[in-house]
């Protein structure tokens, strides 16, 4: 599958070049000896291509004009438009003019696709959109990607996960088993979530949560529970650009209310 993944990608960075790819391009981007990156380019010749070629040089510079009805390499995924999204939401506040482009941006894109793709990734966008929120202006944390995945899947899914947690508090990791309720991004960000059998929502650092495990039990959120309003009565920026936090309270949960 890494092969075939990295073969996809190169067809992706062919297409998108303005000015196209030499051998020793591929080379560095793929981390690969040279003949494999003469394999690889091989591979997409034979399968998507011709490839263009242009001399520059003593170099040549390879370049990938996709046939009609291949254009889906090139498309947007859900992930990547409902990042766009997400982030153009989040800029709202502070940032309306790059808000704005953003949005405009991802409107484009939309308009772009195919009457068809876009009606089958709406729904899903949607979802995602309602399961995630920037509590400000989005900055880099430290929550590893599979973490997030796993989370974002089960809710999806309407599926209960348990959860390890490192937390300073406790010598030894905690277990969680709830039902994910939405996650709040940002730099500190935060899994909401109730254990199950329960309704009452608090937060989780996602980056104290070092595995998830999705379990065979359904997990649904309450239907009238507003994820972009619990965010904004329990999380804030302090004046000095510090972020607080405030949830209802549990035994487990260290100051702040939160794990």
């Amino acid at each position: 599958m890494d092969k075939v993944r990295a073969t996809l990608d190169l067809v992706f960075d062919l297409a998108t070049s303005s000015t196209g790819l030499t051998i020793e391009d591929i080379r560095i981007s793929r981390g690969v000896s040279r003949s494999t990156a003469e394999r690889m380019r091989d591979l997409v010749d034979e399968m998507f291509g011709p490839l263009e070629r242009r001399r520059d040089g003593k170099t040549v510079r390879f370049r990938l004009h996709l046939p009609k009805g291949l254009n889906f390499v090139t498309a947007p995924t859900v992930a990547e438009m409902s990042e766009l999204m997400s982030v153009a939401r989040a800029a709202k506040a502070h940032e309306p003019a790059r808000a704005d482009r953003l949005e405009s941006l991802a409107g484009k894109v939309l308009v772009a696709l195919r009457p068809a793709d876009r009606r089958r990734m709406e729904p899903d966008i949607d979802a995602r959109l309602e399961n995630e929120v920037w509590h400000h202006t989005p900055h880099p944390s430290a929550v590893r990607h599979d973490v997030l995945e796993a989370i974002r899947h089960a809710m999806l899914t309407g599926r209960a996960i348990n959860i390890i947690c490192h937390c300073p508090s406790h010598g030894t990791p905690t277990t969680h088993k709830v039902v994910p309720f939405g996650l709040v991004l940002g730099d500190p960000a935060y899994l909401v979530a109730a254990a199950v059998g329960e309704s009452v929502p608090y937060l989780l650092h996602l980056e104290r949560i070092a595995e998830v495990l999705e379990l065979d039990e359904e997990g649904h959120r309450p239907a009238d529970f507003d994820l972009r309003s619990f965010t904004e009565r329990t999380i804030g920026t302090n004046t000095d650009g510090s972020n607080r936090a405030s949830a209802g309270s549990r035994p487990d949960v260290s100051a702040g209310h939160t794990l």
